[in-house]
Parts: C-alpha cells; structure tokens; sequence
C-alpha cells in the first residue's frame, strides 16, 4: 500500500514541480529510486530482526525510512510555489530561472 502511495504521489509532484522539458526524466529517477527502495526495505527489515530479535527493530528501521517523506512536504509546504493559473510552461520556465539565474529558458512570447 505504501508503495502504491509513493508512485501515485510521484506522478503529481513531478506534474507540479518539475520543468516541463525535465519531467519525463525526474519521473524516471525517481520511480527507479522508488523501485531500488522495495527491494532494499525487506532485506534491512528482515535484517534489522534477526539482528536484534526484538519486534520492535523493524519498525524503527521503517520510521527511519519514512522520515524524509514528511521533511520533504514540510519544506515544500514551506518554500514551495503555487502554480493555480499558471501555464506549466510558465512555471517551469520560472523555476529554471529561479533555480539557475539564467533567463535563457525564458518562453518567447507572441
């Protein structure tokens, strides 16, 4: 269930925050990290009990693993942008921009 969490959100952050002309490849990282995690995750939890044998080891091992999903919408939350009515060229050509000081990304406008 988790895992499905995941992908469904990587697909509507990467519609929303990433460049237009970056999309495909951002949302091809990240599901392939996405996949590198479920393989990874059984092999620590497994691990992580038959280390300790407590019960308890594995779900620290998950807390520690899920940490960086809410620090990620935290700073989101905080610094992010808001992009009603916006073109997804616009925006993206202003993150570009914001992110790179250049303005050679800027769209021409007719």
């Amino acid at each position: 269930m988790t895992s499905t969490w995941g992908y469904i959100s990587a697909y509507v952050v990467s519609a929303e925050i990433l460049p237009t002309r970056l999309r495909a490849s951002g949302l091809g990282v990240s599901v392939a990290f996405g996949r590198v995690g479920a393989m990874v995750t059984p092999l620590l939890l497994t691990s992580a009990f038959s280390t300790t044998g407590a019960p308890s080891a594995p779900l620290l091992v998950l807390l520690a693993l899920a940490l960086p999903g809410p620090v990620a919408a935290a700073m989101w939350w905080v610094k992010g942008r808001e992009t009603w009515n916006i073109s997804l060229e616009e925006g993206s050509d202003d993150a570009l921009t914001e992110a790179t000081g250049q303005q050679e990304f800027r769209t021409r406008k007719a």
